[in-house]
């Protein structure tokens, strides 16, 4: 179990290069408490960092009003996350290490250890099987867990894993041992996970289908041993409700409860593509970066679920009864704990607990089919079926195990590239504290999320940071006045990208209007449904900026009654 836990550890340390990124910065921004800091750091206080808006429609204008949030923002958006204590980790961090990002990530990877270790003494409880050690070596390696662990921002998934196992290794003693004392370690577990982050819910689904296939006895004693978790729901969700936390008029994310109808018609696609990733490695962090890739990913998830479905069961078939037991309530665990993700905005810091039980399963699967590679065939299956299902194996061991290595390099490469690429054109950027910004168009990590990093890493606070679009299509501007510009967008329209849906899940009707500290926006021309063309009304004393490579430059406006088109800029993969 420590090699495991040490070659997790190592391959993850590497993270301390990745520096703060994103939504990091507007949590670094509420742990400043200053008056620069609250004068940016929208919902969030000291120890609820993930309450980033609360839909409260005036608070909202007033972001916009003067940035960053962007001009076509439902005023009624709420994205408020319960996380007490990974808010409170967030803060402790800040405590001892400031500005140095090092320390936060070795705290993130420490903790992801932790995790590895407790998955290891899960499965030492519940799987008596050779396959056990891959198991956790597959667990240990998951290119899945890289986001979770590298990004400080979504460290909540791997602090509130680690407790969802606890308490699920607490629950299976007190079942199996009778032990009643490890039913309240269990439940005293269970809600420190959930006060790190919502996904600890899909612990629940680890105990449910440990009800369902892994206990022995009666139905009524596994009913009366589920009260206890159904009553802390319960209870839970009333809190979570009570306290004004959940997500509303957010795009990518859906409400099971509030919206039912939307989040089951969604939950077939999401979860093929989950558990796709889940077993073959599917790059499911693009399903927000590039929405053309949202369908290829859910028709290599189905296909994936269907063939690692199949490969399954032939492997139960050779199993004991008591592996088999196991295997079969640690894979549907992994499947119902995906049910309280398919709401979210997908990607890999979903997969943290479902990988607990999808490690298992594929473990299992790629030992059967290197026995079967070492001994003929027993005569019950038909060389076909036996050589599809080596095949079966050896794709799971190369996917899962071979090339998760490299994966995570290669991932970690990425995120480091990418927090360098949305720090660099505000690092390079002369603007003074009180300066009026307004970006025409920009690459939407770094528009968005640009003032926060200015204020943190350089202590600039401008007076406004308005964001026109954030698009890479080309644009055509044509003056119509002193201060006024016809936007056209060409080659495509404006929200269309994940970034720009996220703000606004109902469309922007002809007419809308919107006004800012450096502007007054009207849409002119939609296509689609999306705006195409806009009026804009430039105030007084702005600085107007595009992005273009890897800096913001000041535009040189046409004359009067003439026209400039610029050409597509940087989008969120260059």
């Amino acid at each position: 179990m420590w090699l495991s836990v040490a070659l997790g550890v190592v391959l993850l340390l590497p993270s301390v290069f990745v520096g703060f990124f994103c939504d990091d910065y507007l949590q670094l921004l509420a742990l400043r408490d200053d008056a620069g800091a609250r004068e940016l750091s929208l919902e969030a206080s000291r120890f609820d960092l993930y309450r980033f808006a609360i839909g409260d429609v005036e608070r909202a204008r007033r972001f916009i009003l003067r940035g960053p949030w962007p001009w076509w923002m439902d005023p009624a958006l709420r994205a408020a996350f319960w996380r007490p204590l990974a808010s409170a980790a967030l803060a402790a961090d800040h405590a001892v290490f400031g500005m140095h990002a090092w320390g936060y990530h070795v705290h993130a990877v420490l903790w992801y250890g932790a995790l590895i270790a407790c998955v290891g003494a899960l499965y030492r409880r519940v799987l008596l099987h050779a396959a056990a050690p891959l198991a956790l070596v597959v667990f240990a390696i998951d290119e899945g867990h890289v986001q979770a662990t590298a990004w400080l921002a979504a460290r909540y998934s791997i602090m509130s894993a680690t407790f969802g196992v606890l308490a699920l290794l607490a629950h299976v003693r007190a079942r199996e041992g009778g032990n009643n004392h490890a039913v309240w370690l269990a439940l005293l577990a269970l809600v420190t996970s959930l006060a790190f982050g919502e996904s600890a819910v899909g612990t629940l689904g680890y105990v449910a289908a440990f009800e369902l296939l892994g206990a022995t006895d009666s139905v009524r004693a596994r009913v009366r041993a589920l009260a206890p978790y159904a009553a802390l729901f319960v209870v839970y969700l009333a809190l979570h409700r009570t306290l004004g936390y959940g997500v509303q008029h957010i795009g990518h994310y859906l409400d099971p409860f509030a919206e039912t109808g939307a989040f089951l018609a969604a939950a077939p696609s999401r979860l093929a593509m989950l558990i796709g990733a889940l077993v073959a490695s599917l790059p499911i962090d693009l399903w927000l970066v590039v929405p053309e890739a949202r369908v290829p990913l859910v028709a290599a998830g189905a296909v994936a679920t269907v063939a690692f479905g199949l490969l399954l069961r032939a492997t139960l078939r050779s199993l004991d009864p008591e592996t088999r037991r196991s295997a079969r309530w640690l894979a549907l665990g992994a499947v119902l704990s995906l049910v309280p993700s398919l709401g979210a905005a997908q990607g890999s810091r979903l997969l943290v607990l479902p990988s607990v039980g999808a490690s298992v399963a594929i473990a299992l699967v790629v030992h059967g089919a290197y026995v079967s590679w070492r001994r003929p065939t027993d005569g019950k299956a038909s060389p076909r079926a036996s050589g599809v299902f080596k095949l079966g194996g050896a794709w799971l061991g190369l996917a899962n195990v071979v090339l998760a290595v490299p994966m995570i390099f290669m991932q970690l490469s990425v995120l480091r590239w990418r927090a360098a690429v949305s720090l660099e054109p505000v690092r390079n950027l002369a603007v003074e504290n009180g300066d009026r910004i307004a970006i025409l168009r920009g690459e939407p990590i770094v528009s968005v999320y640009g003032a926060a990093p200015l204020y943190v890493e350089r202590g600039v606070l401008p007076a406004a940071w308005n964001v026109v679009a954030l698009t890479e299509h080309p644009m055509k501007l044509t003056r119509l006045s002193e201060r006024e510009l016809d936007v056209e967008i060409l080659e495509g329209t404006l929200m269309e990208g994940s970034f720009e849906e996220l703000y606004r899940r109902a469309p922007i009707p002809l007419g809308y209007e919107a006004t800012t500290v450096s502007f007054t926006v009207r849409v002119t021309e939609l296509a689609g449904g999306r705006p195409k063309r806009l009026l804009l009304k430039l105030a007084n004393g702005i600085t107007l900026l595009v992005h273009e490579g890897r800096r913001f430059v000041p535009l040189a406006l046409p004359a009067i009654g003439e026209t400039k088109q610029l050409p597509r800029g940087p989008g969120m993969l260059d």
